[in-house]
């Protein structure tokens, strides 16, 4: 929920789904969406993002100004509104930022060549930092240097001064 009592839920999809805004068509085996209603549970908007590949949304999560932030993994191409992100290997973490009125205002991508990069959860601090956890394989460079995983799938959690 945000700070003014909408909800809002990610998760993913295939096919067809309806959350009151009218139809969003997955464009493969499954897309990622994001979705707001008001507190009575009327749509505000919902979106649907991804390609022909497994793309899914893992956590949402607002900050004080009820802004939207979202996690998860895409595999292949994925553009939230800022331009493409294309994935280094199998699966890759994206972390997006939305306005509170559903407009895109930051995307990022991180990930290696192993298909074992998911963002899992996101949260706020109290500070609007964004902290986001999840699993890693390889090496991955989330901005302050290289992270190279001691097996196939290491912890990460990650501060994003945004």
């Amino acid at each position: 929920m945000d700070r003014s009592g909408n909800i809002l839920v990610t998760g993913y999809f295939g096919g067809t789904i309806d959350f009151g805004g009218g139809p969003l068509n997955s464009a493969g085996n499954s897309d990622i969406f994001v979705a707001k209603f008001t507190a009575d549970g009327s749509h505000v908007w919902s979106k649907r993002f991804g390609d022909t590949s497994e793309d899914r949304g893992s956590s949402v999560a607002t900050d004080a100004s009820n802004n939207v932030l979202f996690t998860g993994f895409f595999n292949g191409t994925v553009d939230f509104g800022g331009g493409p992100l294309t994935s280094a290997g199998l699966d890759d973490i994206y972390i997006a930022k939305f306005a509170a009125d559903g407009s895109h205002l930051w995307s990022k991508r991180f990930g290696d060549t192993l298909p074992v990069d998911f963002g899992l959860s996101v949260a706020v601090d109290a500070s609007g930092n964004v902290l986001v956890t999840g699993v890693f394989g390889g090496t991955v460079d989330f901005g302050g240097g290289p992270l190279t995983s001691a097996g196939s799938g290491d912890i990460f959690v990650l501060q994003l001064n945004q």
